[in-house]
């Protein structure tokens, strides 16, 4: 008894000082990036913002590109300001989210978005913490989310001004809702949410379509709710959105696969300081260049060209064989283990997607992470 009760101290103590240590190590990276992001301007969010005012105008903003007798609003200063293209690459439904922060100058935009994102990591790793069954798993879990926060997945992704921690976020509240009696609409509502500004994340429903019968209320919520988020951006931004977004981006597949979509460029014609914003005070971060896509590394490390055609073909194969197995395993498998085959094939998917993935769209492995962390069982 003694024993373990002196093992149970000297654990709590450790405990404590490696929170101690993890909370001194994120306050640096806080203060750090925050200083960085007010140099470099949150060079991805700019496109959005941008991307969202000029959609308000009934323009395309997918092909969008400034001129110098255009409102400074609406310039985006890493834009190729002759190329066929803007830097927009999100759909209409995430920049129905921005629709907000669009009517903010720039300058307090990042700001704000900054501590944003730090609330949606936070917000994220408590609900997972919640539904850690022992104080082993979340402390595990901490230890694993702490690196993940101070590794470069993150340090980018508040850089930039991305979003992917919002799908994070997301992916959690649609887990707890499905694990909770009688919330299967909500989750239905909140999977189109996510759907709407994330179009792959579809790829998530392949599961629960084939065990329709234990989640139809899910499943007939979610293309509800998708219809009406689907009129509701039509409304604001003009039905032809979805044209637009469609076409840019075969635009984009294109400049991509050529590997010219490197910001070689000059920015010459945008003005220095935009919106209280010095976006051309040093070099676009190198690091957001660096992406990790299938095809990407598969041409860099082996100098080797996947097609589309390819890419669809693999995309198949694996849904399929994701769907088989949850076929064959329905009679045992638990809702985290439904979502952990969802979310997986989702991530897997972006891999292969014909587009450039960025390093820090790894932050959204935190939650197939929890999930394994969750159900783990270690052997007796």
């Amino acid at each position: 008894m003694r024993l373990n009760s002196y093992i149970n101290t000297v654990l709590s103590i450790v405990s404590t000082v490696a929170v101690l240590i993890a909370g001194v190590l994120i306050l640096n990276l806080f203060y750090q990036s925050y200083q960085t992001m007010l140099v470099k301007g949150s060079v991805d969010l700019r496109n959005r913002i941008t991307g969202t005012r000029v959609a308000l105008t009934d323009q395309d903003p997918y092909t969008y590109t400034w001129k110098v007798t255009d409102p400074i609003e609406w310039a985006d200063p890493y834009a190729d300001p002759v190329g066929t293209t803007s830097r927009l690459t999100v759909s209409p439904g995430l920049l129905l989210f921005h629709l907000p922060l669009s009517y903010l100058r720039f300058d307090q935009t990042i700001v704000l978005w900054f501590f944003i994102e730090w609330l949606a990591l936070l917000i994220t790793v408590l609900i997972l913490l919640k539904y850690m069954p022992s104080k082993n798993k979340k402390l595990l879990f901490f230890v694993l989310t702490t690196a993940f926060t101070l590794s470069i997945y993150w340090r980018i992704h508040i850089l930039a001004g991305q979003v992917y921690i919002f799908y994070a976020l997301a992916s959690a509240v649609i887990m707890v809702f499905l694990q909770r009696n009688n919330a299967q609409k909500l989750a239905g509502i909140a999977f189109a949410i996510l759907c709407i500004a994330r179009p792959p994340y579809m790829f998530l429903l392949v599961p629960f379509l084939v065990l329709w019968p234990q989640y139809k209320t899910f499943i007939l919520s979610f293309f509800m709710s998708l219809i009406s988020t689907f009129i509701l951006t039509g409304l604001v931004f003009g039905f032809p959105i979805w044209r637009q977004y469609a076409q840019s981006m075969i635009l984009h597949d294109g400049i991509s696969s050529q590997n010219l979509i490197e910001r070689n460029y000059s920015t010459d014609i945008y003005p220095q300081l935009i919106e209280n914003v010095s976006f051309l005070r040093g070099d676009r971060l190198p690091l957001l260049e660096q992406e990790d896509s299938f095809r990407g590394s598969l041409n860099k490390h082996f100098g080797l060209h996947a097609n589309v055609t390819t890419l669809l073909f693999l995309m198949g194969a694996f849904t399929i064989l994701a769907a088989v197995f949850i076929y064959a395993q329905k009679n045992i498998l638990s809702i985290q283990h439904v979502f952990l085959l969802g979310i997986t094939l989702v991530l897997v998917i972006e891999y292969l997607l014909p587009a450039k993935h960025y390093m820090y769209a790894n932050i959204q492995w935190i939650i197939p992470l929890a999930i394994v962390i969750q159900q783990w069982k270690s052997r007796s």
